[in-house]
């Protein structure tokens, strides 16, 4: 699947490669040729070893219950225990609206090598009394240069 980015780039790729061919510079030439071969090059290799087997996440929260106006930490916890480096990969710990994020982020953007594990953390504040769910924790996983 082709993002925007990548159809920039092979466009781009294409336009620096008939603009080198037809002033004779061979410098846009071997650019323009770069720019192509990277993208269409990549794409297959990044489809091939994107996955989320080895991925795990979990969070951790230090109330089970919490009353209106007061406050909850969460943890989320991201484990690479596949043999495959992630290179980009956006993590996401959703929330309802009745809660307010008062300290900390509630999404982080990192790369997780082979055995790496990545902490992070936020404080929720709970608005209104009732039962509520906190999540789902969403994960995106992107190319190195976003292709």
């Amino acid at each position: 699947m082709l993002t925007a980015r990548g159809g920039v780039a092979i466009v781009t790729g294409v336009f620096i490669l008939v603009f080198g061919f037809s002033t004779v510079n061979y410098f846009l030439v071997l650019l323009g040729v770069m720019f192509t071969i990277a993208s269409v090059v990549s794409m297959p290799y990044f489809t091939l070893s994107a996955s989320f087997e080895g991925v795990e996440v979990t969070r951790s929260l230090d109330k089970e219950k919490v009353f209106a106006e007061e406050f909850i930490h969460v943890t989320v916890t991201v484990t690479n225990k596949g043999r495959m480096r992630i290179d980009r990969l956006e993590v996401e710990d959703g929330y309802p609206e009745v809660f307010t994020l008062v300290l900390g982020e509630n999404k982080i953007s990192t790369r997780l090598d082979p055995g790496d594990e990545i902490m992070f953390s936020h404080v929720l504040q709970c608005r209104k009394r009732g039962v509520h769910k906190i999540g789902p924790t969403k994960l995106v996983m992107k190319e190195r240069i976003g292709v």
